[in-house]
């Protein structure tokens, strides 16, 4: 029988594939991320992350100036980016966007490098990287943690050709190293995949070649100065936000059960799991054995961490991808029709019917349907169908992460027919009322503060711990701090506008029930309310507001 036209496994490749029709793949897959992008914005954290930096530039003090959760290096993680584009005269999301996009290009060309001289990788390989470095992210594209996992791919690759016994260009061990230094100084959590990485690799070609890698000694150079220059550089971090960050931010964390059933968790199990399958028996290959440690490793930071966001499990369904890849081509196969049409309709079917189960089974079924078309055979082996699985579940990834949509639409019309230029505030606990809507309007943000974070999270560490005297004496002074800041900036700045929500909570009822909150609303109206299922939030316009001409 005559080998297919176009297939992505039967024929091996280099990392970098040379076959026409993978390039073409690979193009049309940058031309979807692109289009996500485009359709989907900057998410609220990057957008804050953005703003921080610019006043940053015009000479604002970190964390005195503006106040932020995270420490240093997710501050100067979009540095580079944000002051490329002022530069330019470009806004500041396009500069990182295009940063985002670089990263990308530089992980997946170095890792190309350091395997040159590995044995060949199937072109299954680097599509699937494509897919987790600049699809599967989604919303969460250029997030700290999208971007961490990005920087530490290289290092990946140069473990996989230690794995082979390959030679490893030092500079490149070097660059790899750095980058993997830079994605623990992002989030100290992934060091995990770094220790998990050396333990496989002294199992496999021993400890002497380990410690002779100048990718663990780059990293941990990377490591101590960034710790090290934390200090003088930003004390106003190291006096005020780490005590906060140690007694409220640190113990905010959802339950084992809660974290291990979030959709992002699950997600990454699955693809891991059709991975196995898909793979049978060639599953201890040091490719896959290496991207499932990074799989896992991410995994073990998203508990870690706690919060069960889906930003945090994307590195973990990243990694989870790439590891599908390798599974991929472990295997003759048939050619990417199937596995590509499987894909899209799950992830399609994510966000318009919010059941990753209904997915997973419209994608295999689209799969089959595709696969029965072309082969004019309604058969399917067992092992067809797991790689129709692993499609299907990283097309699930894929639209999990653009389920989310803007949470005020008719508040932020509102506040764009008011005119541009606006100060606007909130009086808000949840982190994304006011980003990136007051980016998109071009208003000014008008706070220290993005939220009343660290009020919403006293609350909760009172509530769940109603008989420790103690922790509420501890974190109380916080929250009572953050809600002075918010009255000091309210009166020096006068917002235009006040975003207020979501309403109906108790926090909210309790600051609108302090004199002091009711007295600086005084000098307010509201204007606008915004009530969706499971959500409300209402506009509040300064009784002495006025258009002016710009």
């Amino acid at each position: 029988m005559s080998a297919p036209a176009f297939s992505i496994y039967a024929t091996r490749r280099t990392f970098l594939p040379t076959l026409p029709r993978t390039w073409l793949a690979a193009a049309m897959l940058v031309v979807l991320a692109l289009t996500i992008r485009f359709a989907f914005g900057t998410v609220a954290d990057v957008a804050w992350m953005i703003d921080c930096n610019e006043r940053w530039l015009l000479g604002a003090v970190p964390y005195r100036d503006f106040l932020e959760i995270n420490p240093p290096a997710s501050l100067m993680l979009y540095w580079p980016a944000v002051a490329a584009a002022r530069a330019l005269g470009v806004p500041s999301e396009w500069g990182v966007l295009a940063f985002g996009f670089a990263v990308s290009a530089g992980a997946i060309g170095l890792s190309g490098l350091v395997l040159r001289g590995a044995p060949p990788l199937a072109a299954s390989v680097p599509l699937a990287a494509i897919v987790a470095l600049l699809v599967l992210p989604g919303e969460s594209f250029c997030e700290r943690d999208h971007l961490a996992a990005m920087l530490g791919l290289p290092f990946l690759a140069v473990a996989l050709a230690r794995a082979e016994r390959t030679q490893v260009a030092e500079w490149t061990a070097l660059l790899a190293g750095l980058g993997a230094g830079a994605m623990a100084a992002i989030k100290p959590p992934y060091a995990v995949i770094g220790v998990g990485v050396a333990l496989y690799l002294a199992r496999r070609v021993g400890w002497r070649a380990v410690l002779r890698a100048p990718e663990y000694y780059a990293a941990t150079v990377i490591g101590l100065v960034y710790v090290a220059s934390i200090g003088p550089f930003f004390p106003a971090y190291v006096k005020d936000v780490l005590p906060l960050g140690v007694n409220v931010y640190v113990p905010l964390r959802e339950s084992l059960a809660t974290l291990a059933a979030s959709p992002g968790a699950l997600i990454a199990l699955f693809i891991l799991a059709t991975a196995a399958l898909t793979a049978s028996d060639r599953v201890t290959s040091p490719g896959l054995g290496i991207s499932l440690i990074a799989t896992l490793g991410a995994g073990l930071a998203y508990f870690i961490q706690g919060k069960g966001w889906v930003y945090q499990a994307v590195p973990a369904m990243m990694f989870a991808t790439i590891t599908g890849g390798f599974a991929l081509g472990e295997r003759e196969t048939r050619p990417l029709g199937a596995i590509a049409a499987g894909a899209a309709a799950a992830g399609i079917a994510v966000p318009l019917l919010h059941s990753l189960g209904l997915a997973l089974f419209i994608g295999v079924a689209v799969g089959y349907a595709v696969e029965a078309a072309r082969t004019r055979s309604a058969s399917m082996d067992l092992q067809r169908l797991w790689r129709l699985a692993l499609a299907a579940s990283i097309g699930a990834a894929c639209g999990l992460c653009v389920i989310e949509r803007p949470l005020t639409p008719a508040l932020e019309k509102q506040l764009a027919d008011l005119g541009p230029h606006l100060k606007l505030g909130a009086i808000s606990e949840d982190m994304g009322l006011g980003f990136p809507l007051a980016r998109r309007i071009g208003a000014t943000w008008a706070m220290r503060t993005n939220s009343l974070f660290v009020n919403a999270g006293v609350a909760r560490l009172i509530a769940e711990h109603p008989r420790d005297s103690a922790l509420a004496a501890r974190v109380r002074p916080y929250a009572e701090r953050e809600t002075d800041e918010l009255l000091a900036d309210i009166a020096a700045n006068r917002p235009d506008a006040l975003l207020v929500g979501p309403v109906k909570t108790q926090l909210h009822a309790d600051l609108f029930a302090d004199p002091r909150i009711q007295a600086a609303m005084a000098d307010y109206r509201r204007i606008g309310a915004e009530s969706r299922p499971g959500y409300s939030a209402e506009l509040w316009l300064r009784k002495d507001f006025s258009r002016t001409p710009n």
